[in-house]
């Protein structure tokens, strides 16, 4: 019992510190933007988060992707696509991302007739959000999980889950 809480307070302290960083700026982007952050390989497997400043289980997880895409910069790449109005982006969004500091990439999806992009994300998404899509470096592997987050451990099994999927045609 005394060493699970060791190790419970060791991935406490590794996964609430932060790397020193400026906060993200938030870029409006349009699908094709989306689609090719989406299909371009990277050096790194993508996370892409799906949320809003009205959704209270997005805000809710939000600090927890941040936190480990912070404890472990070096394994994956964090993107938040955030699915407000692009005219909230002044009044809602950018103060939204200063507030909760956010340092990772910071876009707003101007992209309002949901139904013609969603399946183009993942055929499985039925647009509710959070969701979150997880992308292999090479982009040959896309997985989307439709659900709230509760701890950043949640999410790194869905991304080691995630890395052992066969490869799917994006």
């Amino acid at each position: 019992m005394y060493r699970i809480s060791q190790i419970a307070v060791l991935l406490f302290f590794f996964l609430s510190c932060y790397p020193q960083g400026s906060v993200a700026q938030v870029k409006v982007i349009r699908l094709p933007e989306l689609q090719s952050m989406m299909k371009s390989p990277g050096d790194k497997p993508l996370m892409i988060n799906f949320w809003a400043t009205w959704c209270k289980p997005c805000v809710q997880e939000l600090p927890y992707f941040q936190r480990l895409a912070d404890s472990l910069p070096d394994r994956f790449e964090l993107v938040f696509v955030s699915l407000d109005f692009a005219a909230d982006l002044e009044k809602k969004v950018i103060p939204f991302a200063q507030r909760r500091q956010m340092k990772q990439k910071v876009f707003l999806l101007d992209e309002p007739d949901y139904n013609s992009w969603i399946d183009l994300v993942a055929k499985e998404w039925s647009g509710a959000i959070p969701g979150t899509l997880m992308l292999s470096a090479d982009r040959s592997t896309k997985v989307f999980f439709e659900k709230e987050y509760h701890s950043s451990a949640q999410i790194w099994l869905d991304f080691l889950h995630s890395s052992n999927q066969q490869t799917i045609k994006p």
